[in-house]
C-alpha cells in the first residue's frame, strides 16, 4: 500500500473513531470564532484532520494541546498551548491565521484559508533526515512565540511512520521531553522503547 493510501485509510478510520468528538469540537470552535470575531476554516476535511490530531494530543498528554505542537513538558507553556491557544490572537494579528490554519481573520475567504493550509503543509511535510536507520529530528526552526521547534520530533516521527510502518528505525532528538513524548505514544501502540542519553541529545530505540 502506498504512503498516500495509508494516510487516507488512517484518516477514514479515525474520522469514524472520533466521530462524536469531531462534532463536539466543531461546535465549540464555531462559538469561539464567532465570539472572537474570527472565522473558522470552512474546509471540513482539513478541519477534521486537525480535530483528530487535537483529540489524539488530548489522550496522549491529558491536555487539549494544539495539533501543531507536542507537549513541552513545562506546565505553564503547555497550559498556553491548549487549543484555542494563548498565541492564537497574536498569530492572527501577524499572519492572518493561527499557526495551524484553523482560525483566521474575520475577512478571510476560501483562498486565504487554502494559502494558510499550504503554509502549514510546507512547514510540516519536510524531507526527513536519515542517518542510516536513524531518523534525525534535530535542528529545526524555532517558533518565536512558543519557543518550540517546527516541525517537532513527534510530527517528524509520525511522518516517518507513514513512510516506514514497520518502525524498523531509531529516533534522535535534541529535547528529552520529545523522547518521552514519542515513548508515551509508542506505549499506546503496544511498543516498548528505550531512551539513551547521548551528550546533549537523546536516542529512542524501539523494541519490536
Amino acid at each position: 500500500m502506498s504512503k498516500i493510501s495509508r494516510m487516507y485509510l488512517d484518516f477514514m478510520k479515525k474520522s469514524w473513531q472520533f466521530r462524536r468528538e469531531i462534532k463536539t469540537h466543531h461546535q465549540w470552535m464555531e462559538r469561539y470564532a464567532e465570539k472572537q470575531g474570527f472565522k473558522l476554516n470552512p474546509h471540513r476535511m482539513y478541519q477534521t484532520q486537525l480535530i483528530i490530531w487535537l483529540e489524539e494530543n488530548k489522550r496522549l498528554y491529558h491536555h487539549q494541546i494544539c495539533p501543531c505542537f507536542e507537549s513541552s513538558g513545562e506546565p505553564s507553556l503547555d497550559a498556553k498551548l491548549v487549543c484555542p491557544c494563548s498565541f492564537c490572537a497574536d498569530d492572527i494579528a501577524q499572519n492572518g491565521s493561527c499557526h495551524c490554519g484553523l482560525f483566521g481573520r474575520g475577512d478571510f475567504n476560501d483562498a486565504d484559508f487554502k494559502k494558510a493550509e499550504g503554509h502549514v503543509m510546507r512547514e510540516y511535510r519536510i524531507p526527513l533526515r536519515w542517518q542510516g536507520n536513524t531518523l534525525d529530528t534535530r535542528g529545526q526552526a524555532i517558533n518565536p512565540l512558543r519557543g518550540l521547534p517546527v516541525p517537532d520530533a513527534m510530527h517528524q516521527f509520525k511522518q516517518a511512520r507513514h513512510e516506514s510502518p514497520a518502525l524498523d528505525f531509531e529516533i534522535l532528538v535534541d529535547r528529552e521531553q520529545s523522547a518521552k513524548n514519542i515513548r508515551a505514544y509508542l506505549d499506546t501502540q503496544g511498543y516498548q522503547s528505550e531512551i539513551i542519553s547521548e551528550g546533549n541529545d537523546w536516542r529512542l530505540i524501539i523494541s519490536m
